[in-house]
């Protein structure tokens, strides 16, 4: 079984001055679409249905306040490469119903994603699979306007950066060293 533990970052790995308000992991669709971290309600959200459909066994939550705002993070290890890219295939599809996924790509983010923004309220995404995982990285400022959207946006990238080279670290450290497109992590290693 995969172990979404394995997937917190720790303080350091977050934006300036971030400091962690909750971490922990939801094990049921509910949970996941109680989060909102892509629909603006648990309402509106299909993201729990959707991983419950793809056998997820847990996403790991994490929120930290950055001062003016907030990062999230959900990361969910899948039980395969191919769940991992239904998932971020239906989590882009759910953020393309919502909000402008026109924002560029994430500058030195070696991994397969895609970023969304919505300016009109200050908030960024970043949605990111590495082998068997997928993520979601987002940034929020209360700060509406210019200047709100490139820090949620940076927020979002810097979140989304640290998130994929923790999970590449690990791969390393188990031994793996292929394509991380197809690596598998689980509680006893990565294959």
């Amino acid at each position: 079984m995969t172990d979404p533990n394995r997937l917190a970052l720790g303080a350091a790995a977050l934006p300036d001055n971030a400091s962690i308000t909750d971490t922990h992991v939801d094990s049921t669709a509910r949970a996941i679409d109680s989060e909102t971290v892509i629909a603006p309600s648990a309402r509106e959200s299909t993201q729990g249905t959707r991983y419950a459909a793809l056998n997820f066994r847990g996403s790991l939550y994490e929120r930290a306040d950055t001062g003016n705002g907030n990062v999230e993070l959900l990361a969910t290890p899948f039980p395969s490469f191919t769940a991992a890219q239904s998932a971020f295939s239906g989590d882009i599809a759910e953020l393309r119903d919502l909000y402008n996924c026109q924002a560029p790509d994430v500058p030195g983010l070696m991994a397969q994603h895609a970023a969304c923004a919505f300016p009109d309220y200050s908030i960024a995404f970043v949605v990111v699979t590495v082998g068997n995982v997928e993520f979601i990285a987002d940034g929020f400022q209360e700060s509406n306007g210019a200047a709100g959207m490139v820090r949620a946006r940076a927020d979002a990238a810097a979140l989304a950066r640290a998130e994929a080279m923790h999970i590449m670290r690990a791969m390393a450290r188990s031994g793996y060293h292929g394509t991380p497109a197809m690596v598998t992590i689980s509680s006893s290693g990565v294959s």
